[in-house]
């Protein structure tokens, strides 16, 4: 995980990573600023860029002391990526669209 500071318009290593690392995945946002990172494909070639099977793993980045949590599966534990999300109103996420699959 990498933070970009516009003021310095510089990226910096933030020290931490996900425990599912993953590609074609959503990171939304959330109210109190911490962000959810949902679904995508995970590398299965950790040395270069490749596409494996699917996650629904759903992770959430704490902005406040920079740690990274699981928070539990996409629904039916079903993978997925390439999908959409929406922070909506009332504070959850809409996730829609993507497949299980990415060929």
């Amino acid at each position: 995980i990498e933070i970009f500071d516009p003021a310095t318009k510089t990226v910096i290593s933030s020290g931490i990573a996900l425990g599912t690392p993953r590609l074609l995945h959503t990171a939304t946002t959330l109210q109190n600023g911490d962000i959810l990172i949902a679904g995508g494909f995970t590398n299965d070639k950790p040395n270069s860029f490749g596409f494996g099977m699917a996650t629904s793993i759903c992770e959430i980045i704490d902005t406040g002391n920079l740690s990274v949590k699981n928070v539990g599966q996409l629904a039916n534990n079903e993978g997925v990526g390439g999908h959409s999300s929406t922070l909506l109103s009332n504070g959850l996420v809409f996730i829609s669209g993507g497949s299980s699959d990415f060929f």
